[in-house]
């Protein structure tokens, strides 16, 4: 996906780029049209050279191309893989299973030895203006994010099998800079229109544009100066269907936060935004009545229904684990509600609020405001973006949709807001929910992509014991066949032949288990594995427009993309990898 202009196909096309509405007198100026994601390698690869890869943005002494190895040599990233280490280590000696690799542990850990690596780099996929987070700051006009993805391989050769590889890992960071001041050049409304882009704009052009001295990435917004903080989201550990048979799988993902605005400083871990720190109120009653006093107060809850509360930093985590598959029905998703019960929450309810019209409800929106709840909702297994195909991917290791249905959705609500803003008018700052309450699909048509084994999941304080419950199995349509949650599909999917494509399917292939983990086990390429152990089979096409059931992934090339379960794409699971 080269930029935003492929989100929905029956939008209106928008460039990725942004510019100054007032322009020199003379013939009326092209058409503009505001930016809201920047993917395009091109546009990025100019950005990152022009300060904003990941090292330099941390240390301006840092080459924009230094690998893990060179990052770790400095006191920014050696300060944050530290932390990481140490959760990761936590996993591996609590748990006797856990460890790297897959011919040895049942529970695959992430190999810590990436985040130092010679062979590794964090590659820049993603630009994202928020304006739209404007309440969340005092002085500034939202924020930047430039997000990162841990990759591999490359000019730095690493393999296995007597093959060189390439892959990206489960693993984003995002730079979240402080956009610019209210007060500078007219405040939030010139800062809008300098994200709007001439038409048709984009590749080395519009990197070019974008950090020019009239683009809204010029020298002075891509400093650590104005870091609001440093975000990371990994997989830090798998456990494969065949050890999760009635989930199809489990998976943890490390979300933290890192603050520290000193050019070349260390970072310290830092709270995160309104996720409440669910052990200590729970062994602290006076924490928990502080926390339950600020969500019944009126002015809060408004907030609260509008998406910009702002909760106290002293009750918030400074570490939170995301879990998958099952979104919002696993407790470890859902702070609030691991909190608070429903009743407790009635007295500050209203009719008139659009997410608070009851305790439940309103247990629900603030979950939605939390870390761990967002990246539970609607997401590509804990992530919202994980950047374009490279020409190079390894096929069955490409995601034609490389952002979440969330992300999608939230594109035109922020196109909405910036354009309102950048014309002067009132910008609404209310953010929808991550995933609407809807009745829960049963899909009951049983053709290719439906769930053949329904199951609602029992939560539990610890994740480990979640447990499904399975309910009546759905019948796939004649000619198909149940693909089931044991092997790794979540609540079974219908597939059968190639023979079997009708509307609304597509051939397809999935790996035959045994010889394909046999394969993997014997640490052959990841490549040659998925080629020679896989199977054709109908599976459901997908589409920014037509997404995947939740827990599936959109995998394959743009415009070719199937529905397989997110940890059938090589890079979004921890093992299986050659060794940094």
């Amino acid at each position: 996906m080269a930029n935003d202009a492929r989100v929905g196909s029956s939008r209106a096309p928008v460039p990725d780029g942004a510019t100054r509405a007032h322009e020199a007198p003379g013939p009326a100026p092209a058409p503009r049209e505001p930016v809201v994601m920047v993917t395009e390698e091109a546009a990025l690869a100019v950005v990152a050279r022009a300060g904003g890869a990941l090292g330099t943005m941390l240390d301006p002494a840092t080459p924009w191309d230094a690998d893990n190895a060179s990052l770790a040599s400095r006191a920014p990233w050696e300060s944050v893989a530290r932390v990481l280490e140490g959760d990761v280590k936590e996993v591996a000696e609590r748990d006797t299973l856990a460890g790297v690799g897959v011919a040895r542990y049942a529970h695959r850990l992430f190999d810590s030895r990436w985040l130092r690596a010679k062979s590794a780099r964090f590659e820049l996929v993603g630009i994202i203006p928020r304006l739209d987070r404007r309440a969340f700051f005092d002085d500034a006009c939202g924020e930047i994010r430039l997000v990162y993805r841990l990759a591999y391989g490359g000019s730095a050769s690493v393999g296995q099998g007597g093959m060189a590889e390439r892959s990206r890992l489960p693993m984003t960071v995002s730079l979240e800079l402080q956009g610019a001041p209210r007060a500078e050049d007219g405040g939030c409304v010139e800062a809008a229109r300098r994200w709007l882009a001439p038409a048709g704009l984009k590749g080395a052009p519009l990197g070019r544009w974008l950090v020019s001295a009239d683009g809204p990435l010029h020298a002075g917004a891509l400093t650590r100066a104005r870091l609001a903080q440093l975000v990371v989201n990994v997989q830090r550990v798998r456990w494969p269907s065949a050890v999760r048979p009635d989930l199809g799988g489990h998976a943890e993902y490390v979300l933290r936060a890192f603050e520290g605005r000193a050019a070349g400083a260390p970072l310290t871990p830092a709270p995160l935004e309104n996720t409440p720190d669910v052990e200590r109120l729970r062994s602290s009653p006076a924490s928990r009545a502080e926390l339950l006093a600020q969500l019944l107060r009126p002015d809060v809850i408004e907030r609260v229904d509008e998406g910009t509360v702002r909760l106290p930093t002293s009750l918030l985590a400074r570490r939170v684990i995301s879990v998958t598959p099952g979104g919002l029905e696993r407790r470890a998703n859902r702070p609030f509600a691991s909190l608070f019960e429903p009743r407790e929450l009635e007295s500050a309810t209203r009719a008139s609020s659009r997410h608070a019209k009851s305790g439940a409800a309103l247990l629900r929106r603030l979950d939605d405001l939390t870390c761990n709840g967002c990246h539970a909702s609607r997401s590509i297994a804990g992530f919202h973006l994980l950047g374009d195909n490279r020409a190079d991917d390894a096929p069955g290791n490409m995601l034609a949709v490389p952002f979440s249905p969330h992300e999608v959705d939230e594109v035109d609500r922020r196109r909405a807001f910036m354009r309102a803003l950048a014309d002067g008018l009132i910008a609404d700052d209310h953010r929808p929910l991550a995933a609407p309450e809807r009745e829960v699909e049963r899909y009951a048509r049983g053709a290719v992509g439906d769930a053949c084994e329904p199951s609602s999941i029992e939560p539990h304080r610890d994740p480990h014991r979640d447990r499904a419950r399975k309910e009546p199995a759905q019948a796939c349509l004649p000619g198909l066949h149940c693909e089931r949650t044991a092997v790794g599909f979540p609540r079974g999917m219908c597939s059968g032949g190639c023979d079997a494509v009708a509307d609304g399917a597509r051939c397809g292939g999935i790996a035959v288990l045994d010889p394909f983990n046999a394969c993997v086990a014997r640490k052959e390429p990841f490549s040659r594995c998925i080629t020679e152990h896989v199977r054709p089979a109908a599976l459901a096409a997908c589409s920014i427009d037509s997404p995947c059931r939740d827990d599936y992934v959109c995998a394959g090339a743009p415009d070719e993309g199937t529905c397989l379960p997110p940890y059938f794409v090589f890079q979004l699971r921890v093992d299986g990898h050659p060794a940094p």
